[in-house]
C-alpha cells in the first residue's frame, strides 16, 4: 500500500529517487554520485546565497537589529547537509575555521569527483567570488572544503561531535528528526555562548498534495504514522519553539508563509483542541536566535 501511495502521489523519477534512498538507508549505502550530477535541483549552485539570505531577510524584517551571520573564524555545525555540502562552501569561502554536518547519506567521494568539481563546485566558487569578491582561487577553494569539511554519516545524537560552535544551521531538516527533543538538547550542548543559529523548519506533509497538510489533521498522530510512515515528526510551531527553549536557547519563531488554500478536509478535535488554525497552516517558519524581544508567532 506505501509503494501504491507513492506512485499516486508522486512524479515517477521522484518515486524512483525515493525508493532508491530507502534501500540506501537499508544497505548502508551512501548517495549516488551519478544521481546528483543529474539533479537540476542539487546542481543549482546559487542556492547556498539565496536561501541564506532570504531567511535572513525574513529574519531582519521582524528584527531590524539582526546582522548576518559572520563565518569568519568560526566553527560551523549544520545538520542535515543533504548530498553536496549544504551551507559547507559558502562557510569554508567566507573564512570558517572548520565546518562540520551530520548527513546519514553522505559520500564522502563528492569531494574529490571531477565531474561534480566541474559542474557544481567551479560554478558556486564563481558565484560565491561574484557576491562576495576573490577570496581564494578555485583550486585553493576545493582544497579548502576537503581540509576543513567534516561530515558525519550519522545523525547527530550518533555523531559524537565534540566542541563548541558559534554557527548552526539547517534546512528543511529538525521536521525529520526522531527524537527531536533530544536533539535539540544536544546542539544546545555544543553551542558556544553567543552562538547565532537559523533553523529553516517545513511543517508540511513532504508529499505531493494539493494541499500540503492534506492527510494530517484528520488522523491523530499515532494513526499517521501507521499510514504514511515516519517520514517527518507532526511536530508544530509552537512545540518546536519549546523544545529550543527548555534546552536553554534564547530561540524566536518567525513565520515564512501559511497555507490554507485547497484544504478540504475536517481538521479533526485532536489538532483543533491544541492549535490555533494559524499555527496549523503555517507551512514554513524560522526557528533563529539570539534576537532579543523579537516577537514570537503563532
Amino acid at each position: 500500500m506505501r509503494i501504491l501511495r507513492l506512485l499516486y502521489e508522486l512524479p515517477p523519477k521522484e518515486v524512483i529517487h525515493k525508493v532508491r534512498r530507502r534501500i540506501s538507508r537499508r544497505t548502508g549505502s551512501t548517495f549516488d554520485l551519478q544521481e546528483i550530477a543529474e539533479s537540476q535541483k542539487h546542481l543549482r549552485f546559487q542556492r547556498l546565497y539565496d536561501f541564506l539570505s532570504r531567511y535572513e531577510t525574513i529574519i531582519q524584517r521582524h528584527h531590524p537589529h539582526w546582522g548576518e551571520i559572520q563565518f569568519e573564524a568560526e566553527r560551523v555545525l549544520e545538520i542535515g547537509c543533504g548530498p553536496l555540502l549544504g551551507w559547507g562552501p559558502l562557510a569554508v569561502f567566507l573564512g570558517a575555521e572548520r565546518y562540520v554536518a551530520c548527513e546519514p547519506l553522505f559520500n564522502k567521494d563528492v569531494l574529490t569527483d571531477q565531474n561534480l568539481a566541474e559542474r557544481y563546485f567551479r560554478g558556486l566558487h564563481k558565484d560565491l567570488s561574484a557576491i562576495y569578491g576573490p577570496r581564494m582561487t578555485f583550486d585553493e577553494f576545493r582544497l579548502a572544503l576537503q581540509e576543513r569539511c567534516e561530515i558525519h554519516n550519522h545523525t547527530l545524537l550518533e555523531s559524537h561531535i565534540e566542541g563548541e560552535f558559534g554557527v548552526m544551521l539547517s534546512n528543511s531538516c529538525l521536521e525529520h528528526v526522531f527524537p527531536l527533543d533530544r536533539t535539540i538538547a544536544l546542539l544546545k550542548e555544543l553551542s558556544s555562548p553567543n552562538c547565532r543559529f537559523v533553523h529553516l523548519v517545513d511543517f508540511g506533509n513532504h508529499r505531493a498534495t494539493r494541499n500540503p497538510f492534506s492527510g494530517m489533521y484528520s488522523l491523530e498522530p499515532e494513526t499517521y504514522f501507521e499510514k504514511y510512515g515516519r517520514a517527518i515528526n507532526l511536530t508544530r510551531p509552537s512545540e518546536m519553539l519549546q523544545m529550543f527553549r527548555q534546552a536553554g536557547y534564547e530561540a524566536s519563531l518567525i513565520p515564512y508563509y501559511e497555507t490554507h488554500e485547497n484544504y478540504e478536509e475536517q481538521v479533526i478535535p485532536y489538532w483543533q483542541n491544541r492549535y490555533s488554525d494559524e499555527e496549523l497552516f503555517l507551512k514554513a517558519a524560522l526557528v533563529a536566535g539570539p534576537l532579543g524581544n523579537l516577537p514570537t508567532a503563532p
